[in-house]
């Protein structure tokens, strides 16, 4: 039996919803609640809004997190294309189990001047813009330099060169994807 239709979200919220996201997602929550995303040319994305769905899908063995597996993916730098956010298990576990020493509370604590730093410093920098990209300015920089602190990034490497190579693993420059592709934050789960 074929799933029934359901509607679309409104041109208006789906217009702004990366300037205020907040109705486009109660709007799903309350209409559409496992959404999909289709767009000429581009994958489907299924946008799944409500919690407890989420959380079974998320804990659901037949689904990936593998772009791979997705048709029309383009793979992004050669080697740099398995990492933990796009790894399913027995491969994410091995991964995570690599890296949890650097997330227990002890670890974080001791990071906490360096991150408190970092943060004065790109809100010094900030301080007298009239316009702010907060993502852009402070949120990316300060996480880039959370994550080279905890790896043993020299601060020699903290540059665009570094950050570009760094984030052409999550999200591929636009010359290798699709055209109208746009990245999308989070996994993409496919069946």
């Amino acid at each position: 039996m074929p799933a029934p239709a359901v509607p679309s979200p409104p041109p208006d919220l789906s217009a702004v919803r990366v300037r205020d996201p907040y109705p486009f997602f109660a709007w799903l929550r309350r209409h559409s609640p496992a959404h999909a995303d289709r767009r000429p040319g581009r994958p489907t994305v299924w946008q799944i809004s409500r919690y407890d769905d989420v959380r079974a899908l998320l804990s659901d063995g037949r689904l990936s997190k593998d772009p791979a597996r997705v048709s029309g993916y383009v793979a992004g730098p050669t080697g740099l294309n398995r990492h933990l956010v796009h790894a399913d298990p027995p491969d994410h576990t091995r991964l995570r189990t690599l890296v949890n020493a650097a997330f227990v509370p002890r670890s974080i604590a001791q990071l906490e001047p360096f991150i408190a730093d970092t943060a004065n410093r790109l809100l010094d920098r900030i301080e007298q813009h009239t316009h702010v990209d907060v993502i852009a300015e402070f949120a990316a920089p300060l996480t880039f330099r959370m994550i080279c602190a905890i790896l043993g990034v020299p601060d020699e490497l903290d540059n665009a060169a570094t950050r570009d190579t760094l984030m052409a693993t999550i999200a591929p420059p636009r010359a290798w994807t699709p055209p109208g592709w746009k990245p999308v934050c989070t996994p993409c789960w496919t069946a």
